[in-house]
């Protein structure tokens, strides 16, 4: 079976595994999923991941992530306290050799390696750019009148604290 990605296709041989606790379900090495009759259909959840919705043992219908099904039916029971990491860091990308289960503290540590954990102005609360915490550094290594940390703070619109803690590393660390 060939999967179309994009411009080329990637020709491998498909194999489909039952998943454990969806007994009409089934999930192959290439990151799909079907029932008995047909593929089922996904759709993305709000952080990215490939969503489906399956019926459980008992007729429930329930939204389950992709990587997590693919990773039941192909590498086993997912011990608790654990998670199913994307290798990398492609969240549509739920080939079971992009998988492996993990603790969550390696799976941030993979996030940072591959350029997917949201820090910096990347993350969605943040009120600074890159440049302008580099600015804040400048500005208060100077030490001159008006520029101290909470004068900076009403600058920039956050507080003296935080630009204390910029200018101490303990924010903004990564630059």
């Amino acid at each position: 079976m060939a999967l179309h990605t994009g411009p080329r296709r990637i020709f491998m041989d498909v194999v489909w595994k039952p998943i454990p606790g969806f007994p009409r379900y089934s999930a192959s090495n290439t990151g799909l999923v079907r029932s008995e009759k047909r593929p089922v259909s996904t759709f993305p959840d709000r952080k990215g991941y490939l969503k489906v919705k399956v019926a459980q043992g008992d007729g429930r219908r329930v939204g389950r992530l992709v990587h997590r099904l693919v990773a039941l039916a192909h590498l086993g029971n997912i011990p608790d306290g654990l998670v199913v990491c994307h290798i990398n860091g492609d969240k549509t990308d739920n080939a079971v050799s992009n998988l492996r289960i993990s603790t969550s503290s390696e799976n941030e540590l993979d996030k940072r390696s591959h350029g997917t954990a949201p820090v910096g102005s990347n993350h969605p609360r943040s009120k600074l750019t890159e440049t302008e915490v580099l600015e804040i550094r400048a500005m208060h290594a100077k030490r001159t009148p008006g520029r101290s940390a909470a004068a900076l703070g009403r600058k920039y619109g956050v507080s003296g604290d935080t630009v204390w803690r910029i200018v101490h590393r303990e924010l903004w660390a990564h630059i």
